[in-house]
């Protein structure tokens, strides 16, 4: 009984083992109709050309109206995509070009702003010195008046009369400063001060004034005069003199 079961075992082992090194294969007819095993050195017998006409592939969205519909391509010879975007659509390109436009025109406005800005600074500027000059000349006369007025009050001479007055110089001519002081009054001292900053005129005492020849006095002077003399005034060009001279 043993000897059938080992003998049994023995043949199915033998059998699976010749199963699993077995190989299929498929036979074909070949050209002369004879069955022909498929292998390596004897493939398939298939002659066929392949043709792929369109591919259509959706990749990002490209429109040739404000409507949405979609802007046509081509293929070219080097088999890329070109999508008319120039010629049947308003699209990216159309948009550029209005950006560039749109920034062109700011750019230009800001410009003008810049330009406009510019010349109202220099408008300012001009102003400022102009103020500057006008204060300047006026600092300078009150300047001159108060140094004036300092040496009249200063002097030492008595005077119990007070008298000021305001002259227009001709250019070139010798003119007489005449007292306005009381007749009874003589004059004791005199103050000239020019009016406009940065004047010269000169003065002479008992004869009629020379340019270049007489005291040359720069914007003001104030005069002691100890005896009855008259005093006398010129310059080159015209302008106006203050008067004030004080007297007993």
């Amino acid at each position: 009984m043993k000897t059938r079961i080992l003998a049994a075992a023995c043949a199915v082992f033998i059998a699976c083992s010749a199963y699993g090194q077995s190989v299929h294969q498929i036979a074909v007819p070949d050209a002369n109709g004879y069955p022909r095993v498929v292998d390596s050195t004897h493939p398939l017998p298939v002659d066929a050309d392949v043709s792929i006409g369109s591919v259509s592939v959706d990749v990002f969205p490209v429109f040739a109206d404000d409507s949405g519909n979609p802007a046509t391509a081509t293929v070219d010879a080097n088999n890329r995509a070109v999508v008319n975007i120039g010629s049947d659509s308003v699209g990216i390109k159309t948009s550029v070009d209005t950006v560039n436009t749109s920034v062109g025109t700011v750019k230009t406005s800001v410009d003008t702003v810049n330009t406009s800005v510019g010349t109202v600074k220099t408008s300012v500027d001009t102003v400022n010195t102009s103020v500057g000059t006008v204060k300047t000349s006026v600092d300078s006369v009150k300047s001159s008046v108060d140094l004036a007025t300092t040496a009249v009050s200063s002097s030492t001479l008595p005077a119990n009369e007070v008298s000021t007055q305001t002259i227009t110089l001709v250019a070139n001519t010798s003119q007489e400063i005449t007292s306005l002081l009381p007749a009874a009054k003589t004059r004791e001292w005199i103050c000239i001060s020019a009016m406009d900053s940065e004047k010269d005129f000169w003065v002479q005492f008992g004869s009629a004034a020379a340019i270049n020849s007489s005291r040359l006095v720069h914007e003001w002077a104030s005069f002691p005069i100890t005896e009855a003399v008259s005093v006398h005034v010129i310059a080159s060009e015209s302008f106006d003199l203050y008067i004030c001279e004080g007297g007993k």
